[in-house]
């Protein structure tokens, strides 16, 4: 029995050691399996929910009353001031500046895109405000300008004194938020009406007067162009293009609606593409007014002077004429109350450009439009031809109608000499030759300039003009009016030797 018993416990034993065996190979057998799975893809971040990755880089010059101990203190107080207003709708990182010099507001401003650091241009941060920090005669000066790497735009500088020095990490904090530009995504455009989303829009702020989206707001839309690695190739800027919300979605700040108004047939792609980002940064007032600048496509560096600009806020109202000075630019003062306005470029009959434009917006805007130069000269070449060829015309009809009275009345000898005179006017070759000197020269200039629009003007306003002396300079009235003279002189015999006084 005890060997029974024996026997029966190393069964059981072997069978556990068995399905162990077995348990293990399984696990072994999952394990490996799961490591040959692939990896699973991180999960895109909605644009709503990305909080802006913001870097705040301060610059100072140590001074008494500017000592790098309350600059420290400032970098280290900002981030705690954004998260207790804005929650997680910043990331802020501070730094010290080390690469600013001089560390001034004049030398802030005068700041260009090219000269920043390459560093600066890699979208590690969404949002960068260099901030320069100065201390002189008892006050402080805080400047800073908006960096934007997404955008490749330097923001337009702000400037405001402080004289308490305790109110520095805050005065920081506002000046880099009024600095700020949200920036927002267009998901679709359907007649006219862009439905967008606003980055970070879905993190309520604590303080709600920093909400991103406004009724009535405008923004600046650009294309963002993406390989198939999801690298950025470019950067296209969408000129005299805006958006300007209409609705803001009552359930959700993070969306709402768009109008497009755009000087451009097809300014914006209707639908999201693959690889191609529609993007828009929001604009704020600047300045009291806006100075247009018109210059030459073809020539940059020649403005279009006397040019009449008429600018309209809506189409039933009576527009406000003015004309480019000697530097191609005229000043247009911003608007409280509608605020945009549409701009008709115009040279003599021609309008160039339709354009909108939001006054303040942009200290300067330069306009490229085509030269008209070319359509002018040809414009009042053919008016001197055209005036001559009216003189022409009526001096033949004046000509035409003496020979008749004269002939009437018998005075042959009158009526030839008249002949001759009617003769010698310029026939109808004479200036179809001036307009073709006219019209092949300005062609093969619009041509060279690759201006086909002007060189189709030219040939169509040409062909008007050939058309017009064809039809009231006809060589075969004047044939037919000497016929007429011949068969009156051989109806009459001695009709020429015949002198009679009227």
């Amino acid at each position: 029995m005890m060997c029974d018993a024996l026997c029966s416990r190393s069964r059981q034993i072997s069978g556990c050691v068995r399905r162990l065996t077995t348990s293990g190979a399984c696990i072994f057998v999952c394990l490996l399996s799961w490591s040959y799975l692939p990896a699973a893809e991180p999960v895109a971040v909605p644009f709503e929910l990305q909080p802006y990755r913001v870097r705040i880089s301060l610059s100072y010059s140590e001074s008494p009353g500017l000592e790098a101990a309350l600059c420290k203190s400032i970098l280290k107080d900002v981030p705690e001031i954004s998260d207790r207003l804005l929650g997680e709708m910043w990331t802020v990182t501070t730094e010290e500046n080390k690469w600013l010099f001089p560390m001034s507001a004049e030398h802030l401003a005068r700041l260009t895109a090219e000269k920043l650091p390459a560093d600066w241009t890699k979208e590690t941060f969404d949002k960068t405000f260099l901030i320069t920090l100065e201390h002189s005669g008892g006050e402080y000066l805080l400047s800073g300008r908006e960096w934007d790497p997404v955008g490749r735009t330097l923001g337009n500088p702000i400037s405001r004194p402080l004289p308490q020095r305790r109110e520095l990490p805050s005065a920081v904090f506002r000046l880099a938020h009024d600095l700020f530009r949200p920036r927002l995504q267009v998901e679709r455009i359907t007649d006219g009406v862009a439905s967008v989303t606003v980055q970070a829009g879905a993190l309520t702020p604590a303080d709600p007067t920093c909400a991103q989206l406004r009724a009535g707001q405008f923004w600046q839309p650009f294309l963002r162009y993406r390989n198939a690695q999801g690298t950025i190739e470019k950067l296209q800027a969408v000129p005299w293009t805006l958006l300007q919300v209409s609705e803001i979605n009552p359930e959700s700040r993070a969306h709402g609606q768009a109008r497009v108004v755009s000087g451009l047939r097809s300014a914006l792609p209707n639908r999201r593409r693959p690889r191609i980002d529609v993007l828009a940064r929001a604009l704020e007032p600047v300045a009291p007014e806006t100075e247009l600048r018109l210059i030459s496509r073809q020539a940059p560096v020649k403005p279009l002077v006397g040019v009449v600009v008429d600018t309209k806020s809506k189409p039933d109202v009576p527009a406000v004429r003015m004309m480019t000075d000697r530097n191609g630019t005229i000043r247009i003062p911003a608007r409280s109350v509608d605020p945009l306005l549409w701009l008709s470029v115009r040279s003599g009959e021609k309008t160039l450009a339709r354009l909108p434009l939001v006054p303040g917006l942009e200290a300067q805007v330069t306009a490229e439009l085509p030269d008209d130069s070319i359509r002018l000269r040809v414009e009042g070449e053919l008016s001197i031809l055209q005036s001559n060829l009216t003189d022409t015309v009526a001096q033949r009809a004046v000509l035409i109608a003496r020979i008749r009275r004269l002939v009437q009345l018998g005075d042959w000898k009158s009526a030839n000499e008249l002949r001759t005179d009617l003769r010698v006017l310029p026939t109808t070759d004479n200036y179809l030759k001036e307009l073709n000197a006219i019209r092949i020269p300005a062609v093969k200039t619009a041509q060279a300039a690759k201006d086909k629009g002007a060189a189709a003007y030219i040939e169509r306003v040409c062909g008007e003009a050939s058309k017009i002396i064809q039809k009231y300079l006809d060589d075969e009235k004047l044939k037919a009016f000497d016929e007429e003279l011949k068969e009156l002189e051989r109806a009459l015999p001695g009709a020429k030797k015949a002198i009679r006084k009227p």
